[in-house]
């Protein structure tokens, strides 16, 4: 819904970026094919996701596993690797 009222405020509303480390989520999404014997058992939210990439609400992209920032908040992490991600996400 903000999308909708910055739109209707006249604001330019670029694609929120969705990073994902799954490559087959990715091409699945990209190419919408969500139905067939391999997909039986696909999430609600991931048919949303399909929904909002086509209507070019989102963009996905695939990023390294070892990139992922929210891993910072997610998981226990080596020192160096908390470091890292702790300075990508404070952008010093």
């Amino acid at each position: 819904w903000i999308v909708r009222l910055l739109s209707d405020m006249g604001i330019d509303v670029k694609p929120a970026i969705i990073y994902q480390d799954n490559m087959g989520t990715v091409a699945v999404m990209k190419s919408g094919k969500l139905s067939g014997s391999n997909s039986k058992h696909i999430d609600i939210k991931n048919l949303w996701l399909a929904q909002e990439y086509a209507n070019g609400t989102v963009d996905i992209q695939w990023i390294k596993t070892g990139s992922m920032i929210a891993d910072i908040l997610t998981k226990s992490l080596p020192t160096n690797q908390f470091d890292i991600l702790c300075t990508k996400m404070l952008g010093v």
